[in-house]
């Protein structure tokens, strides 16, 4: 059972969701200046972070490096389904356990709950930033997400 919330949801209008940049790898890539934000906004006591963000096809992300572990900060942008929604933020956490460990099922070992609670208090820094909704892996995506909590 998951003992750490490493998935959470929010509302802001604060970044960008409309303007499609040169440098995405998809035109809906958007994360690029949320990412920057969390990375600026993120207490690093403790941490080692990215000097810089990174792309995939579904969004961005940043290594965090706390002791020996290191986990990986995905960012994206879900749209709205109805036409005239805000849509939400995603932010997940992914410890890496590299290739031959995950094979094996290994990936689930020792969460820090230190990661979701610097990003928490990276969000919640933000007036800006509504409807904080940390949920577990297993819940999101799910009708479960409703049982997301305001805090990691």
């Amino acid at each position: 059972m998951d003992d750490v919330r490493t998935f959470v949801t929010f509302n802001t209008s604060l970044f960008n969701t409309t303007e499609e940049k040169e440098n995405f790898i998809n035109p809906c890539c958007f994360g690029e200046d949320a990412t920057n934000w969390i990375m600026e906004h993120m207490p690093t006591e403790g941490f080692i972070l990215d000097e810089e963000p990174d792309q995939e096809d579904w969004g961005w992300y940043f290594d965090v490096r706390l002791g020996e572990i290191t986990y990986q900060i995905c960012i994206g942008f879900i749209p709205a389904e109805e036409e005239k929604g805000q849509g939400n933020w995603l932010v997940f956490i992914v410890r890496h356990v590299g290739f031959f460990r995950s094979l094996f099922g290994k990936v689930k070992k020792h969460f820090a709950k230190e990661v979701p609670l610097a990003i928490h208090k990276a969000l919640s820094s933000s007036t800006e930033i509504k409807n904080i909704r940390w949920l577990y892996k297993k819940e999101f995506g799910t009708a479960n997400e409703e049982k997301g909590e305001s805090h990691p």
